[in-house]
């Protein structure tokens, strides 16, 4: 009897799960999971939400900072990005992605969290990476002159449109050198990974 009484409760569970499933889209683990037919709560073992793909993974940057040399780190650190020396993170997780998307509220540029809110501002970033929190916003600045030779010697690194990330970790690794191509490389590269891809990479 006890027996029969546990197979209708699994069934009953069983199908709650399909429901929360097919209404929220979302993979669900364990034997147990408990909530309502439109919200799907952790149980036992836990809820496995959905994934997002990013366009551009912080591994080239991170096989970057592991290869330069003393001068490179030294250069780095003069440019403002000493803290990501020691930079550990060569992937970006899937299911964190999505989450920060889920989560995050644009009329308040906040992401929501179990607590509370968590306000992104300039000084959150700063505090949190070590980034730089002044001077021009790359964004403002005027685009350079087609003719300027920095900027044809930068582009002869790469031949016709070949700006990828990979690429400019192969220039980077070439040389031990701290000159204008290599703050150049670097930037782009930094640049390409935590704020904004351009087109072609560049």
């Amino acid at each position: 009897m006890d027996s029969r009484k546990n197979d209708n409760k699994m069934k009953k569970e069983r199908k709650m799960v399909e429901k929360n499933v097919r209404d929220k889209k979302v993979k669900v683990k364990g034997k147990k999971v408990t909530g309502s037919q439109d919200k799907c709560k952790e149980g036992k073992i836990g809820t496995e939400f959905q994934r997002l793909s990013t366009c551009m993974s912080p591994n080239s940057l991170y096989l970057a900072i592991k290869s330069l040399s003393k001068n490179q780190r030294e250069m780095v650190c003069n440019m403002g990005f000493g803290s990501f020396l020691g930079m550990k993170i060569d992937s970006l997780p899937g299911k964190l992605a999505y989450f920060v998307v889920d989560s995050f509220t644009t009329s308040s540029c906040s992401i929501r969290v179990k607590s509370g809110e968590v306000a992104i501002t300039n000084e959150a970033v700063e505090a949190m990476f070590g980034l730089p929190n002044k001077g021009l916003d790359f964004k403002t600045l005027d685009e350079c002159d087609n003719n300027d030779p920095l900027l044809e010697a930068w582009k002869g690194q790469y031949g016709k449109g070949n700006y990828y990330n990979g690429n400019y970790l192969k220039n980077i690794r070439k040389t031990n050198v701290t000159d204008e191509m290599f703050k150049l490389n670097f930037l782009t590269l930094f640049i390409n990974t935590f704020a904004e891809i351009e087109t072609m990479g560049s």
